[in-house]
C-alpha cells in the first residue's frame, strides 16, 4: 500500500477484520486515492483524501446532508466510519459499476441514465438550509466573482473582463435558489451499474458539496455533455421535474463566475489544459448571449 492509504489500515482492519487493499482509483497525483477494501467477503472502499478541508466538506455532507433526504440513500455510498487524523480518510460501502463517463451506452441506456440523474439530483436538492445562509449567499458569489473579474483581466482579456463585470452587476442574484450543492456533478462522478434487468445511477464524491446556487450543479452538463445533445438535457431535466427554460437566466449568469473558477483553479494549480477551456468558455459565453444551443 502507498504511505498515505497506510497510515489507515489498522483502523480499517479494527472496523472489518483482516483486510486486503488494492488502489481502485485516483484521477491524478494531487487527488484523493479510493482503495478497495476486501474483508470477509465483503467490499468496501476507503477513500483517502490528500487536502483536510475536502475530507471535513465530504465527510460533513455524509454526516449532516444525506441522511436527511428521502429517497436518496440507495442513490450514493453508505458511510461506515470516518477517520480524522491528517488528512482525513472515509470508509463507505463499495458501488459495483463503472463510472458513467467511461461506458459506452446505447442511446436508450444514455436517456434512461440522463433521467435518473436529474431525479438525483432534485432529492439532493431538497435538502433545507438556513434563511441566514441564503441571504448572505448572493453578495458573497457576486463580489467573489467580481473580485476575479478584476484580478484576471489580463488572463482572459480586458473585453471579457468588462463583460463579465456588466454582468454580475447587472444579474439578478437574489432570483436564483440557493441549497446545498454537489458542486462537481457531471458523468465522470455517476456509477453506473448496467446489469441486464436495471440500469442504476449512484452518485460518488462529495468533497466540494456545500450551500450554493442550485443550478451551480448544471453547469458542468452545460459547459460539456449537453452541448449539442438535445436528448441529454431533454432527459435530464425530465428527471429534475423543472422546465428547462427556468434555468437559463440563472445558468446564463453563473456561467460567468463559473468560467472564472475554472480560470482561477488553473494557475493556481499549473493546468494549461484546463486554463485555456476557461478561457475559450468565458470567451463563447461573452460573444454569444444564445450560447445554450443558439437560445432566443
Amino acid at each position: 500500500m502507498k504511505e498515505l492509504a497506510e497510515q489507515y489500515r489498522l483502523s480499517v482492519e479494527k472496523l472489518v477484520g483482516p483486510a486486503q487493499f488494492a488502489l481502485a482509483h485516483s484521477w491524478n497525483e494531487g487527488s484523493p486515492e479510493v482503495w478497495r477494501v476486501r474483508a470477509r467477503d465483503s467490499h468496501y472502499a476507503l477513500k483517502v483524501h490528500r487536502t483536510a478541508n475536502y475530507y471535513v466538506q465530504e465527510r460533513e455532507a455524509y454526516v449532516r446532508w444525506l441522511p436527511g433526504l428521502d429517497g436518496f440513500a440507495p442513490h450514493a455510498p453508505e458511510l461506515m466510519a470516518c477517520f480524522d487524523h491528517a488528512p482525513g480518510a472515509l470508509l463507505m460501502s463499495w458501488i459495483n459499476g463503472d463510472i458513467m463517463s467511461r461506458v459506452t451506452l446505447t442511446r436508450e441506456q444514455e436517456s434512461a441514465l440522463y433521467e435518473q440523474a436529474g431525479r438525483c439530483l432534485a432529492k439532493l436538492h431538497h435538502a433545507q438550509v438556513g434563511l441566514d445562509l441564503v441571504a448572505t449567499h448572493h453578495d458573497k458569489v457576486r463580489r467573489k466573482a467580481a473580485a476575479r473579474a478584476e484580478a484576471l483581466k489580463e488572463v482572459i482579456g480586458r473585453d471579457v473582463s468588462d463583460w463579465a463585470l456588466a454582468m454580475i452587476d447587472l444579474g439578478t442574484w437574489d432570483r436564483i435558489p440557493v441549497g446545498y450543492c454537489h458542486r462537481d456533478f457531471s458523468p465522470r462522478n455517476w456509477m453506473v451499474n448496467l446489469d441486464k434487468d436495471s440500469w442504476r445511477l449512484s452518485v460518488i464524491d462529495f468533497e466540494h458539496a456545500e450551500v450554493d446556487h442550485l443550478p451551480v450543479d448544471v453547469m458542468k452538463l452545460w459547459d460539456g455533455p449537453f452541448i449539442g445533445h438535445v436528448e441529454r438535457s431533454s432527459a435530464f431535466y425530465r428527471g429534475y421535474g423543472v422546465d428547462e427554460e427556468e434555468h437559463v437566466t440563472a445558468v446564463r449568469l453563473l456561467a460567468v463566475s463559473h468560467g472564472l473558477a475554472i480560470v482561477n483553479w488553473s494557475l493556481a494549480t499549473g493546468d494549461e489544459s484546463y486554463l485555456r477551456h476557461g478561457r475559450e468558455f468565458l470567451t463563447r459565453c461573452s460573444r454569444d448571449d444564445n450560447w445554450m444551443r443558439g437560445r432566443k
